[in-house]
């Protein structure tokens, strides 16, 4: 007798080598692809997210520029530092001193960039400290700066500093900032009469110093620094303008991988650097590894890749087991067929165990069947006459129930009385109210016309009327030629109900209903809307997650039966061709618009 063979066996034996292999070759494959073509995107993204930003680093260095070019060529400011230099009697360094701090100080109001500066000090031509914006220490002397040198052959030219503290200036003494010195030159020729005039112009006057905020570079990198890091550092490699402020002023400090990644504090990272046109700064880019490795047009290279070689390697697996499946499947469908001719039993054996447990399933499954046929069949005729049973049940219901003309006959009966005792008003309203009855109480019509519908609201609006007065008005807005389409009965009273049930009747505010139709190519927009309470925003998810749940199983228990009704009779009758929008602004109101497909209903 031939072993049998479990066909599980014969799965592992084929499935498990073939799928590991080729995940195996696939990934590594895969992963020297996306790791590749991620690192050149991301270079080349950074690179030119680099460039844009260096620009505005630019743009924010010449108007620092162009404000110590204003400054430079300020009149008073000439005119201050020619009288100083060049007209000994005019005044003494005290009046000096408070001309230009006047100066400064007005023109922070005035300048929003003098007033973002965090100090501007002016020297005079010999170092002597004649004024500044912020206090600053009098008694000190340009010559005991690095940069005083540098400054006087600038030639004008202004000379950006690296980041620094300045115990000189109260204003920077503990913040650093960078500062910036333009040699001033005069741009007139006296300051005093004709007869005494001196030739001035182009003459040294003095210095300016201004101290620059690091913010105004710091605010360029937080703009961009959601999923990457970027630094500015000058040329001595220390850090200008950091989206953490506390690594301004340390020195930025890495370490070049073979790999071509960046290690920055035990993290590796992808740099990009830049220099700043005419500054000698840096601009750096640092993306995380993990960031630039998970390129998502990558991945999905990776898993079609995976996905082919797993095809074809199920293409020839099955390929292998279908000798093995093919005959013992095709023996058993024939038995299947030939089932419904008799009872029948598989006598023969596959030589699969699964196989041969599955025929030994068939002969048990056939006997039962025809165990079972008799007790089906007297099983179908007790539920017909349960059927038959449960359908009288439900018309002698109907019977029972109130007989309308009853009903109209009462009404018309207390509209009599109520005007023999002069009550008009009571009067008017049982009229209204059978009105209402009449337009409602006719259950054979699933969809009427729109305009009955309207006026069905109406009559519901005017019975509300007299419980709410005034307080309580209604408008109508309606297209040309929409009264005439058909829509569902009682499909709109709900919605008013809602919109006085919880907006005049819990506020006690005055409270206007509007209802708004209006025709949309081949559909017709029904909207109902109002002034009243509104709900937040977890009500109206709330709505609109029981209208996406209306055509499905009924529920039974919801906090909104009314509505719920309302959406799961429209997604029962129109299906798709029906469309509900919810809208509503806490203390404002809400808005419930229905949209479905055009129906004639013929002239009225």
């Amino acid at each position: 007798m031939a072993k049998k063979v479990s066909l599980k066996t014969i799965y592992l034996a084929i499935f498990i080598p073939v799928i590991i292999l080729t995940i195996s070759i696939s990934g590594v494959i895969s992963y020297r692809i996306m790791s590749a073509r991620s690192f050149y995107i991301s270079q080349r993204d950074d690179a030119w997210l680099l460039s844009q930003l260096c620009q505005t680093a630019s743009y924010q260095a010449a108007n620092a520029n162009n404000l110590s070019l204003s400054l430079a060529f300020d009149t008073e400011i000439q005119s201050i530092l020619i009288d100083y230099e060049y007209y000994d009697n005019v005044m003494d360094i005290n009046e000096v001193r408070q001309r230009v701090n006047n100066t400064l100080y007005s023109g922070s109001f005035n300048n929003r960039a003098i007033f973002e500066c965090r100090n501007i000090v002016l020297f005079s031509n010999d170092g002597k400290v004649l004024g500044s914006k912020e206090l600053f220490d009098m008694d000190a002397d340009m010559a005991s700066y690095y940069w005083a040198d540098i400054a006087k052959s600038s030639n004008g030219r202004e000379i950006w500093l690296p980041l620094s503290f300045d115990e000189h200036s109260t204003a920077t003494r503990n913040t650093l900032s960078i500062p910036v010195v333009r040699r001033v030159f005069s741009i007139q020729s006296s300051t005093l009469g004709s007869n005494n005039e001196i030739v001035t112009l182009g003459k040294p006057l003095g210095y300016l110093l201004i101290y620059i905020d690091n913010e105004m570079f710091s605010n360029i990198v937080s703009k961009h620094s959601r999923t990457k890091t970027f630094l500015i550092t000058d040329g001595n490699g220390m850090i200008i303008s950091s989206e953490n402020r506390d690594d301004i002023g340390s020195t930025f400090e890495y370490e070049a991988l073979k790999s071509g990644y960046t290690s920055y504090r035990g993290r590796e990272y992808l740099m990009t650097e830049m220099e700043i046109p005419d500054l000698g700064w840096n601009y750096i880019c640092l993306t995380n590894r993990e960031d630039v490795e998970r390129d998502g047009s990558v991945i999905l290279l990776v898993l079609a890749m995976l996905l082919l070689f797993l095809s074809l390697s199920f293409v020839i697996v099955g390929l292998l087991l279908s000798r093995y499946t093919t005959k013992p499947l095709s023996h058993l469908i024939g038995e299947f067929k030939r089932a419904g001719e008799g009872r029948i039993k598989i006598e023969e054996k596959s030589g699969i165990r699964e196989f041969d447990d599955l025929y030994e399933s068939f002969n048990s499954m056939i006997g039962n069947i025809y165990d079972l046929s008799n007790k089906v069949s007297q099983a179908e005729r007790d539920r017909r006459e349960l059927v038959i049973s449960i359908k009288e049940s439900q018309i002698q219901a109907l019977h029972n129930q109130i007989n309308p003309h009853f009903l109209y006959n009462t009404l018309d009966s207390i509209n009599w009385y109520a005007q023999l005792e002069g009550r008009k008003d009571i009067a008017e309203m049982i009229c209204t109210l059978g009105s209402f009855f009449r337009s409602n109480i006719r259950l054979s019509e699933n969809e009427i016309p729109l305009s009955q519908e309207l006026e069905n609201i109406r009559l519901y609006i005017e019975l509300s009327k007299y419980r709410f007065g005034n307080r309580l008005s209604y408008r109508t807005e309606i297209g040309d030629g929409c009264g005439d389409y058909l829509v569902l009965r009682l499909m709109l009273q709900p919605l008013v109900e809602n919109s006085i049930k919880h907006g005049i009747e819990i506020t006690g505010e005055d409270e206007t209903i509007l209802v708004k139709v209006s025709q949309q190519q081949d559909r017709l927009r029904i909207s109902v809307s109002d002034n009243g309470a509104g709900m937040d925003e977890e009500m109206v998810c709330y709505l609109r997650a029981l209208w996406e749940d209306a055509g499905k199983e009924y529920h039974k228990e919801t906090r909104s039966i009314g509505l719920y009704n309302v959406f799961r009779r429209l997604a029962l009758t129109y299906r798709d061709r029906v469309g509900v929008e919810i809208a509503s602004t806490l203390g404002k109101g809400t808005e419930i618009a229905i949209s479905i497909e055009k129906k004639e209903s013929g002239k009225i």
